[in-house]
């Protein structure tokens, strides 16, 4: 069963499954919380994520599919990987991502994105 848009899915230490996006669905939300050893594995589906993502632990394979981000994205740990796939922000507010997360973005997207007409800043 797939999450849906205003579901906020969250991984941690209660579960160590892997997870497989093989469907292209939304959601609000994605935590990966200390305590997730599991791999989250996009392949070529689209997901889209209205509200921030947020990692600290755990794997995230995205595949060859779009990952659309709509708000924050926070990479504390663990390991983020786009392989082939274009990681879009594409939110119409403000979008904030520290530098600690450009500079693992930058060594780990082939595609990124800016989908936004507004101006953009990093901290």
């Amino acid at each position: 069963m797939a999450p849906g848009p205003g579901d906020d899915v969250v991984l941690d230490g209660t579960s160590t499954k892997d997870a497989v996006i093989d469907v292209d669905f939304s959601i609000s939300s994605l935590q990966i919380n200390s305590g997730y050893t599991g791999t989250v594995s996009q392949g070529g589906a689209t997901l889209t994520i209205s509200g921030p993502y947020t990692q600290t632990a755990g794997t995230f394979n995205g595949g060859s599919g779009v990952l659309n981000l709509g708000s924050n994205f926070s990479l504390n740990g663990g390991t983020f990987s786009a392989n082939s796939g274009t990681v879009a922000f594409v939110g119409s507010g403000g979008q904030a991502f520290p530098p600690t997360a450009v500079t693992s973005l930058a060594h780990r997207v082939r595609d990124l994105r800016l989908a936004r007409a507004s101006s953009r800043s990093a901290p």
